[in-house]
């Protein structure tokens, strides 16, 4: 029978992680857990439920710190999960199913976003296939850009459970991981020499939300589908404003003047 690791990174979510161990508990046969918070308390709530905890700096970059984890795994099969994600019993019962098989190395997951309690059906929302589900050794990720997915040597088959990610509760979580991620992708649009133009910065994720939000029925999804897809918006407008500003204040630091600046 193969077994299964399960591999986590947490920061700052006590109530998820605690949550996701108990939903795990019984189903996993290893738990890795990387410890990422700044004063060992992720590192306090695994204890009780596995020993293979490992501390790290917590990066802008998760996918280095994912990585750190998924090399951690010592199963022949490896599922890695954020802290705000579960699983039902009918994934875990497919989990158990597919990973007995030897036609594929790697699963694409279905994935159910809840947002302020809602369940996101529409909008292009789900049914938001996520590859986790890998052999041991055939997929990692490339830890260049926080996004980037993970890839896989080998061939992907489809699950068709969806597990269950709790994306947002409050409004409150949609500003601080804009924020967080508007300032990751701004850096990293700046090293790649990236210009914040007016159709990527606007008209592009404005189109977007229209297609999303109209044509794709996100309405359907009340007011929670629409406040996600105008994140999703939101999000691409404030990384291009951060990285307009970054570029304004790398040209002042070399002394160039820049449009709006008062002469002295």
């Amino acid at each position: 029978m193969s077994k299964i690791s399960i591999s986590i990174i947490a920061y700052n979510e006590t109530v998820h992680l605690a949550e996701l161990l108990e939903n795990i508990k019984d189903f996993a046969d290893e738990i890795i857990v990387i410890d990422c918070s700044y004063d060992g308390s992720m590192g306090e709530i695994a204890k009780k439920y596995t020993d293979k905890i490992f501390r790290r700096t917590n990066l802008a970059n998760l996918n280095i710190n994912k990585q750190v984890g998924i090399d951690k795994c010592s199963t022949d099969w490896i599922l890695y999960l954020d802290p705000d994600e579960r699983l039902t019993l009918a994934v875990k019962n497919e989990i158990r199913i597919v990973i007995e098989k030897t036609v594929y190395d790697a699963y694409l997951m279905p994935r159910l976003n809840y947002v302020l309690g809602r369940p996101l059906k529409f909008g292009g929302h789900y049914p938001d296939r996520q590859l986790r589900l890998f052999r041991r050794g055939k997929a990692g990720f490339p830890c260049k850009h926080v996004h980037e997915r993970i890839k896989v040597s080998g061939k992907t088959g489809y699950m068709k459970e969806p597990f269950i990610h709790y994306t947002y509760s409050a409004v409150k979580d949609f500003i601080a991981k804009l924020d967080f991620y508007s300032d990751f992708n701004a850096d990293y649009m700046y090293k790649q020499g990236v210009k914040p133009v007016i159709y990527s910065a606007m008209l592009k994720p404005m189109v977007k939300f229209v297609r999303k939000s109209v044509f794709q029925f996100g309405f359907l999804d009340g007011f929670a589908g629409l406040l996600a897809l105008f994140f999703s918006f939101a999000n691409v407008v404030v990384s291009y404003a951060k990285l307009w500003e970054k570029i304004r204040n790398k040209k002042r630091e070399a002394g160039i003047t820049v449009i709006g600046d008062k002469k002295s």
